[in-house]
């Protein structure tokens, strides 16, 4: 069945898309053994009911940038994808933006429907770990390109500000983190 109006169906679908669905942001894409793999634009969507991947190029748009190693978090209806790699899309871009580790932090609108630059975290990392706990964004250690980092920030969504928090005890990057009853 196809939608003739794919803002209805994405109306009745957003209620549940938080809980029900996995998002997948970026990454390096392309057919194994291809040489010219490059980080994503892309936005894939799991639907774990369906046990399916969809490309959401109709309700989400491609990201403005490529990215891999990010951490991607959702927060009030709001998917974050924070830090990573960064590639210009092609060599127009590469006069703006630089490739390699970021600070940067995109928000995607799920009501909206709309990319949206945030604040940038104090340091540049990739292969971060990040998780979300009361109402807030952690991004702790990584990488930035050119040591291990041991520093932490949290993010406040509501004041759209970045806080530096005690670093950990030693370096780490490519870790995996979660919250527990946060």
């Amino acid at each position: 069945m196809r939608a003739s109006n794919p803002t209805i169906i994405w109306e009745l679908l957003l209620p549940r898309l938080p809980h029900q669905a996995i998002f997948l942001c970026g990454g390096w894409e392309g057919s194994l053994h291809d040489p010219s793999i490059a980080p994503s634009t892309s936005v894939q969507v799991f639907d774990p009911n369906g046990c399916g991947w969809v490309r959401h190029d109709t309700y989400l748009p491609a990201m403005d940038t490529r990215h891999a190693y990010s951490a991607c978090i959702e927060l009030e209806n709001i998917v974050y994808l924070i830090g990573g790699f960064v590639q210009p899309k092609s060599d127009d871009e590469a006069q703006t933006e630089a490739q390699g580790p970021t600070a940067r932090v995109s928000a995607y609108s799920l009501r909206q429907r709309v990319w949206r630059e945030r604040a940038a975290m104090h340091e540049q990392r990739n292969f971060l770990s990040a998780c979300r706990c009361r109402g807030r964004l952690y991004a702790m250690g990584g990488h930035n390109g050119q040591q291990r980092l041991a520093s932490t920030e949290s993010y406040d969504p509501v004041a759209n500000r970045w806080h530096r928090l005690a670093p950990m005890h030693n370096v780490r990057s490519d870790a995996g983190a979660t919250s527990l009853n946060g």
